[in-house]
């Protein structure tokens, strides 16, 4: 009888050691797979106060981390005098130019690139060809666990906007 509570307890830890060692590893590759931050562009509208000549809008461009690391060394790659409607050279736009050093997650660096009324957009709108509206803009960042490299490319449209555009 002592034989087999001996035995019991024996296998007990064994089936305890080998559920440990899973769990571990189930861990790891779930911190794994999720350990890398996620760097986000986007450009927005956003009305301004009412001028004579009615609502004035701004256009702005949006970096944000969406990821649930902290991002670091963040460099932009873009066509630096690309200027949407007559607004600012991407090249004017000071961390597209020197970049971010850490970005934690949910942070978010913003900046104006054009202002106007309504006119200024909808005329430009229809005057402009596509290609004048829209550049591409690459990310390149690192994480902050592994140090492993990132790298995306966004389309910015300054025609269109994911979020409020009074024109669409």
């Amino acid at each position: 009888m002592d034989y087999l509570i001996e035995w019991g307890t024996s296998v007990g830890g064994i089936i305890t050691a080998i559920a440990t060692v899973a769990i571990a590893c189930i861990t790891w590759g779930i911190r794994k797979a999720t350990d890398k931050p996620e760097i986000f562009v986007e450009l927005r509208w956003e009305q301004l106060e009412r001028s004579q000549w009615g609502p004035e809008y701004s256009i702005s461009i949006y970096v944000k981390n969406v990821g649930q690391y902290i991002a670091h060394r963040i460099k932009f790659k873009k066509d630096s005098s690309f200027r949407a409607f007559g607004g600012r050279a991407l090249e004017e736009i000071d961390f597209l130019n020197n970049g971010i050093d850490a970005l934690a997650p949910e942070d978010e660096r913003h900046e104006r690139v054009v202002d106007g009324d309504r006119n200024l957009f909808r005329i430009g709108k229809k005057l402009l060809k596509k290609e004048d509206l829209q550049t591409n803009i690459t990310v390149i960042y690192e994480g902050s666990i592994r140090r492993r490299r990132y790298r995306k490319t966004y389309l910015l449209d300054f025609g269109k906007s994911t979020s409020y555009n009074p024109f669409e």
